[in-house]
């Protein structure tokens, strides 16, 4: 009967356990949200790379394909022209709106990140 009661000593060990592996579990909460964190900015930069490269296509279009028109174009010609140009602005658009979300996104992400570090180190 004297072995099963629990000495201060053991309390005190137990306790102790019990926090290392409440510091485990708190470790691997972290690896794991650090890990999704990573992937959400490594999309967010994707999401303005691609919001560049369509800005890119649409300046493209507009000044290459389009370009300066005719002085007396035929009909077949303002065609492809207006076509060009409609393609063009609207690419520049999108391109633009992709790349300014992705980048608020992204900002949004850096402050988040360094709210979580700040709370994390106090």
């Amino acid at each position: 009967m004297i072995l099963e009661q629990t000495s201060p000593v053991r309390s005190i060990l137990t306790v102790r356990m019990n926090h290392r592996k409440i510091d485990e579990n708190d470790l691997e909460k972290h690896k794991l949200m650090n890990r999704a964190f990573n992937i959400i900015k490594s999309i967010l930069n994707g999401v303005i790379i691609s919001g560049i490269i369509i800005f890119m296509i649409g300046l493209y279009y507009l000044i290459i394909k389009a370009g300066i028109p005719y002085q007396d174009p035929t009909e077949e010609l303002r065609i492809q022209y207006a076509i060009n140009m409609g393609i063009g602005e609207t690419l520049i658009g999108n391109g633009f709106l992709v790349f300014i979300l992705g980048l608020i996104g992204r900002i949004t992400a850096f402050v988040l990140g360094r709210k979580i570090h700040n709370r994390k180190n106090i």
